[in-house]
């Protein structure tokens, strides 16, 4: 697969585009990605596709961030019981 070394240097390329609103982040800013990638030929279906799986994991890894951060209320707490919990998994 090629194509998969495209999509990562694409993904390093956006990784600090994304809306935030008020309950944090809350997708990534398509128009920016859009901005960033076609200069460098990277705005393709293919990778645009294999973007989206990689924008769906790091929602979902930013929620339960947000989520672990409100319950223990200590930014630094939360990522240390974050990961003793993937230790065990």
């Amino acid at each position: 697969m090629p194509w998969m070394s495209d999509v990562l240097r694409a993904w390093s390329l956006v990784q600090g585009q994304w809306r935030v609103g008020m309950a944090g982040v809350v997708s990534a800013d398509y128009a920016a990605w859009a901005a960033v990638l076609r200069p460098f030929g990277l705005w393709r279906r293919r990778i645009i596709e294999a973007l989206r799986v990689f924008e769906a994991e790091a929602l979902r890894e930013a929620r339960e961030r947000e989520r672990a951060e409100q319950y223990y209320g200590d930014a630094d707490y939360a990522a240390s019981v974050e990961e003793a919990i993937r230790a065990e998994s």
